[in-house]
């Protein structure tokens, strides 16, 4: 399969608190072309279901139909997050698709941060992909989604679907995991936490270390 997995070169704003990362929107918009001219343009929009992810993706859509008006864009969320975006104007060209309330509500998820973040990462995967399996044709051209959400690689393997990362957070912190290392070296992680993130340190440890090694491949890639 044609495997896209565009990861960082050039950062461009998609909000004033945050950055998504592709080699640049010219390439990304360049790969839409190419596969409409093969089979038409549907792209799926998987954010991660959280404020301060679901601007930035919903911005990036609006971008990408804003360059071009015959890509058609499927924009999941959960039953809970159409709710919150049903007041929101957006183009024809982007619709919501829905998945159930299979995780926490984003009202109080703050009580259980840990349990909300192994939601998202274990209870997502399978209505995600029986929503693939029921979208309106075209077929899925392609799927874009929060780095935040990696079983996302896995469908679209199955899937034969290419896939692209869209990240979220300041560049600032994409530099901190990208210098992980350092962190190690220097004592500095694991930290001394208490309170509501303590449960949450070993997420954040293997998240730093699977971006790492993902890093580490991308910078192989001629």
């Amino acid at each position: 399969m044609v495997f896209v997995h565009i990861l960082a070169k050039i950062i461009l704003t998609v909000s004033p608190l945050s950055s998504f990362y592709f080699s640049s929107s010219a390439f990304l918009l360049h790969q839409i072309r190419t596969i409409h001219q093969i089979m038409g343009c549907h792209v799926v929009a998987m954010p991660y279901p959280g404020r301060g992810h679901i601007n930035p993706m919903m911005n990036l859509c609006n971008l990408l139909v804003s360059r071009k008006d015959n890509i058609l864009i499927s924009f999941v969320v959960t039953e809970e997050w159409l709710g919150f975006l049903s007041s929101e104007t957006k183009p024809a060209q982007i619709r919501c698709a829905t998945i159930p309330n299979v995780i926490p509500s984003e009202i109080g998820r703050g009580a259980d941060f840990a349990g909300f973040v192994e939601a998202t990462r274990t209870k997502l995967e399978d209505p995600f992909e029986r929503l693939l399996d029921r979208l309106e044709p075209p077929r899925p051209s392609i799927i874009i989604y929060d780095i935040s959400l990696p079983w996302v690689v896995g469908v679209g393997e199955r899937w034969n679907i290419p896939v692209a990362a869209l990240w979220t957070l300041p560049a600032s912190v994409f530099s901190v995991y990208h210098h992980f290392e350092l962190l190690l070296q220097n004592g500095h992680f694991p930290a001394n936490v208490s309170g509501p993130f303590e449960n949450c340190r070993f997420f954040f440890f293997f998240f730093f270390l699977n971006l790492r090694i993902k890093l580490k491949i991308l910078d192989s890639v001629p």
